[in-house]
């Protein structure tokens, strides 16, 4: 008891870390003694001609497959002689998400449905904000703009790490979609709303075509501005990076 007392004094944490992969373990020997469905079964290939040859004579619809329409098949390629595959191609062994890979079709909607919801929310609050700004100015509703068009992706990274995705590409895709419809509504949708139809075709300070070109110059400069001050890598570098507890965290906030 007096050496723990002394060890925990002399590197603090350890003990600590020590309770915590004993419990780990502890759970992953329970895991491990337990019977599991396999969702994916992932086939490796001599050469890239047995891949495309299988690829061509087994690859067949999802209707086809998710209903077991067993005789639209060749009864060779059923699996048991019962079920039909569905064979696709796989992505690269980096960017599949592991353990995403048993998330349920309903889960997965769910999560996707309330991102979804949470985006569009965004979209309003924005549209909202660059309403009254355009009430202001011009000037003031492209700052809007070009601020949330700024710091919407951080907010899309975050709710679209919450969403289960058999691989890289999905997730990216899915943020991609999400930043898309932000940008597109509230660079273009919004101002050609709030614009009265008289202001579209004459010129002005409060007029549509001074309004893009505000829009666009102040896109210019505050993304540059903000890409350069990098506020978020910095407080994670200068501010939570030295106070991590492990090198690892410490490695990860750098």
């Amino acid at each position: 008891h007096c050496f723990g007392n002394i060890k925990s004094r002399i590197s603090p944490g350890i003990p600590e870390l020590v309770g915590r992969l004993t419990v780990l373990n502890t759970k992953i020997q329970g895991l491990a003694q337990q019977q599991y469905n396999a969702t994916r079964v992932f086939c490796t290939f001599e050469t890239e001609a047995s891949q495309r040859k299988v690829l061509q004579e087994m690859t067949v619809g999802s209707i086809t497959a998710y209903k077991n329409k067993t005789h639209q098949v060749n009864t060779k390629h059923l699996f048991r002689g019962e079920h039909v595959l569905l064979i696709r191609e796989a992505e690269e062994p980096s960017a599949i998400r592991w353990m995403d890979l048993d998330e349920k079709m309903r889960t997965r909607i769910k999560q996707i449905s309330i991102t979804t919801i949470i985006s569009l929310v965004c979209v309003f609050a924005v549209a909202v904000i660059v309403t009254t700004c355009r009430q202001i100015s011009a000037a003031a509703a492209a700052l809007a703009i070009s601020i949330s068009n700024a710091l919407f992706p951080f907010i899309a990274k975050t709710i679209t790490n919450f969403e289960s995705h058999a691989s890289e590409t999905g997730k990216q895709s899915s943020l991609f979609v999400k930043i898309a419809i932000f940008r597109w509504v509230i660079t273009a949708i919004v101002i050609t709303v709030i614009m009265p139809f008289t202001s579209t075709l004459t010129n002005g300070s409060a007029h549509l075509i001074q309004s893009i070109y505000i829009i666009f110059f102040a896109d210019l400069v505050t993304t540059n501005v903000l890409q350069i001050l990098d506020p978020v890598s910095n407080f994670r570098r200068h501010f939570l990076a030295p106070r991590a507890g492990t090198q690892d965290r410490m490695n990860l906030l750098m």
